[in-house]
């Protein structure tokens, strides 16, 4: 017999139901019942094989499907014959003012559209010609090759996406051989642990320490989705070992450890309402900042990814609806979904987007202020008062201004002129959170509270950092409309304050200062200097063009000596982002136009490359004119210093304002900035 022989015929697919198929009728395949067992009243018995069930359903789906397309084919069709021409294109009429206040449009080297929003630092730049002559002579900092960026670390692990995957996923047998041994776990969970990071109290840490005991006594029987959380732990603990302990063989591990974090959550099914997914997805974020220090597209999408998930696990309702979930579980969702939130609007906020997670409808409870051992008391107890400091007070106060700072952004990017109503709504809600600040984390200065651990003043200075952002986002579009002089000052003292607070905060940075162990955290408000500083530039050389009598009363050019000090600061201190970097010296090359004398920027321009070196450390700075009685005291001492050692930068000038169209151009990529430290 042939091989043909032998082959079988495919079996078919017995389509008709039982009755009309031994009666050998035509049966049109309805559900419950077709049409002849309903003629015959015998719906009972009209029955189908599985198979026939399986084929009828996906032969129905396929019609639809088909139906729908050729509905949207039909809509298109319709729209392009409605749709107008090039020659009959309308373009409403936008105020010039208007338009720039909506954000920006640039256009990338592929061919696409980036948008910056007005609430961004790069939105400013176009009201200032240098800074932007700059920017256009050096280059998209997207693409800028630095010397000080880190390395890009290889991995004999196979890297994963986890929105994609690879062909090869690891199963949990290759990941549990591939982890480290327990002892190199054990440093690298205690070093996350005992950071002063926010982000460690999404994890209950008791709860955490007795599952992390019983994984090491069976490995086989955890879960993927708990494994991940343990290598995505391990990794931010290995990435903060290596960059405030530089250990050397840190990086690489940190490497591994997220791409099996990648393989571990592909496993889980992490798109899946889980445990110890969301906080595993937000580790790994953590340790990609800690290892880029730039807030990328992917971060953006990836965390867009976390909110998603958030919404589908409900953590935007608060866990007292259903009561059978846990006092514990309750206050720890709440917690992830404040850690959510605040990451949501900073992360937007510093690649000048606009958060959505406010507009959620939502009534989760805010945090509350308990320590990891109130919430094993049975039954917990009444949240402690604020006044009462916790680890999680500063992170209970942060989430409130948060919130209205993501309210502030949101408003700051509609394309229509602000709403007095509005602003001044927002501006007592800024104010009502500050106000109910408790008495420990309220501003003071330096001198005032020497004895106060170091995080606890540090963490007074970011509070009062955000509340001073808050306020220059909300009131920066006064600074071109004519007229509202009140709102104009809001906006120039904020930002006068916020540059005059870094001043002291880098100084008290430096090697041996009082806030030397803080510099991880404080790395994290370059952009908020960037911000004001932007804006008080743009501010100065507003007046210099087009000074009017409304505007006499708000000399921003005074401020402009204490810029250049902060900016030398900042260059001690060290600055991860290369768009941070990029920025600071797109703004002393402003300010040292006005303030530094032309003989000396002629015999210092072709120190240019030199500008950020540690020889600068030293560099003196005398600045003539007279300081306005509004001002800190240090900037009475930045007018003693001499100013000809000062480098200087090379570029146009501004008589060739006119050579440089409205956007950058299509070599221009706004990608956004962020820090090694974010809480």
């Amino acid at each position: 017999m042939s091989d043909a022989q032998n082959r079988k015929k495919p079996q078919r697919v017995q389509l008709a139901c039982l009755p009309c198929r031994q009666a050998k009728l035509k049966c049109n395949r309805d559900t419950p019942a077709c049409d002849q067992c309903v003629r015959r009243l015998r719906e009972a018995d009209c029955t189908y094989t599985e198979r026939g069930l399986r084929y009828n359903a996906a032969k129905q789906k396929a019609e639809f499907m088909r139906e729908k397309v050729d509905r949207l084919e039909s809509f298109v069709n319709q729209l392009k014959s409605t749709a107008p021409t090039k020659h009959n294109t309308q373009i409403p009429s936008v105020e010039h003012s208007l338009a720039h206040a909506t954000g920006k449009l640039r256009l990338t080297d592929t061919g696409g559209v980036h948008f910056v929003g007005p609430s961004h630092w790069e939105s400013i730049i176009e009201d200032i010609a240098e800074v932007k002559a700059y920017f256009d002579l050096q280059g998209s900092p997207e693409y800028v090759v630095d010397d000080d960026s880190p390395p890009l670390q290889d991995s004999h692990i196979i890297a994963a996406d986890i929105q994609f995957g690879t062909a090869n996923i690891y199963r949990k047998e290759d990941l549990l051989a591939l982890l480290p041994a327990k002892s190199v776990v054990d440093r690298l969970v205690a070093t996350w642990f005992r950071s002063s990071d926010g982000l460690r109290l999404i994890l209950h840490a008791p709860t955490f320490q007795v599952e992390y005991q019983q994984f090491w006594q069976a490995p086989a029987v955890v879960s993927p989705a708990w494994l991940a959380l343990l290598v995505s732990v391990a990794s931010v603990g290995a990435e903060l070992l290596a960059s405030n302990q530089h250990d050397a063989n840190m990086g690489p591990l940190a490497e591994d450890l997220r791409r099996m974090t990648t393989h571990a959550l592909i496993l889980a099914e992490y798109v899946k309402p889980q445990p110890h997914v969301i906080e595993s997805l937000m580790h790994h974020i953590k340790s990609l900042l800690v290892k880029s220090g730039d807030v990328t597209s992917e971060l953006y999408v990836l965390l867009g990814n976390v909110s998603r998930l958030c919404t589908q696990g409900g953590y935007h309702r608060d866990p007292s609806h259903n009561p059978n979930i846990s006092p514990l579980c309750a206050e720890m969702r709440r917690r992830i979904w404040d850690a959510v939130c605040a990451y949501d609007i900073k992360m937007c906020y510093q690649l000048g987007l606009v958060s959505v997670v406010n507009l959620l409808t939502q009534d989760t409870a805010p945090s509350s202020n308990y320590t990891d051992e109130d919430l094993l008391c049975d039954p917990i107890p009444p949240p402690r008062p604020l006044r009462d400091q916790t680890p999680m007070t500063w992170s209970v106060v942060y989430s409130k201004i948060s919130h209205v700072l993501g309210d502030i952004i949101y408003c700051s990017h509609t394309p229509n002129n602000p709403d007095t109503a509005e602003v001044a709504r927002l501006d007592a809600d800024l104010q009502r959170v500050r106000d109910e600040l408790p008495p420990q984390l309220r501003m003071r200065s330096l001198e005032e509270s020497f004895l106060d651990a170091p995080e606890l003043r540090a963490g007074r200075y970011g509070l009062e950092f955000v509340h001073l952002k808050a306020l220059c986002v909300l009131y920066q579009r006064y600074l071109s409309l004519p007229g509202h002089t009140t709102e104009r000052i809001r906006c120039v003292e904020a930002a006068t304050a916020l540059v005059e607070h870094q001043v002291v905060l880098l100084q008290a940075t430096q090697d041996g200062g009082e806030l030397s162990t803080s510099l991880p955290f404080v790395r994290a408000f370059i952009h908020d200097f960037n911000l004001a500083a932007m804006l008080l530039c743009s501010h100065a050389n507003r007046q210099k063009t087009s000074a009017t009598e409304d505007e006499s009363d708000d000399d921003s050019t005074a401020v402009l000596p204490l810029i250049l000090r902060v900016c030398r600061l900042w260059e001690q201190c060290g600055v991860n982002s290369i768009k941070a970097r990029h920025a600071l010296r797109a703004i002393q090359r402003f300010v040292e136009q006005r303030v530094v004398p032309p003989e000396s920027r002629a015999d210092r321009a072709h120190e240019h490359d030199a500008l950020w070196q540690p020889t600068m450390a030293n560099a003196e700075i005398r600045i003539p004119g007279s300081t306005p009685s509004g001002l800190h005291d240090v900037v009475n001492e930045t007018h003693q210093e001499a100013i000809p050692d000062f480098p200087s930068f090379t570029g146009p000038s501004a008589d060739q304002d006119m050579l440089f169209q409205e956007l950058f151009g299509p070599g221009y990529f706004a990608q956004g900035g962020s820090t090694s430290d974010w809480s």
